[in-house]
């Protein structure tokens, strides 16, 4: 929420190794919804839509992010992510989506 928030979108791919989503279709869903991303109030930890996937050769989890909008507070703006199990502290992640609830 915060790289995104800080228009992070390069730190972004670099972490998601580009899997998925580029840094400017991030920037482009952003943009589009026309709004200003900011980080929650007090860095409040959203509610966040966890679901472990099976059936996949390493562990995974896909996770909904709920986005906040300096116009909206909690938005229908979500990040959808797969974290994955790497054997080390940071798990790696897919961005697989932004979109709208």
């Amino acid at each position: 929420m915060t790289m995104l928030a800080a228009h992070d979108f390069a730190g972004l791919e670099s972490w998601s190794k580009g899997v998925r989503l580029t840094q400017a279709e991030m920037a482009t869903a952003i943009r589009e919804y026309g709004s200003i991303l900011v980080v929650p109030p007090g860095l409040t930890i959203p509610e966040l839509d966890v679901v472990k996937v099976t059936r996949a050769d390493t562990e995974r989890w896909s996770v909904g992010i709920p986005l906040w909008t300096m116009e909206e507070g909690r938005s229908d703006l979500t990040l959808e992510v797969t974290m994955i199990g790497s054997g080390r502290e940071l798990m790696d992640v897919e961005i697989d989506d932004i979109n709208v609830k």
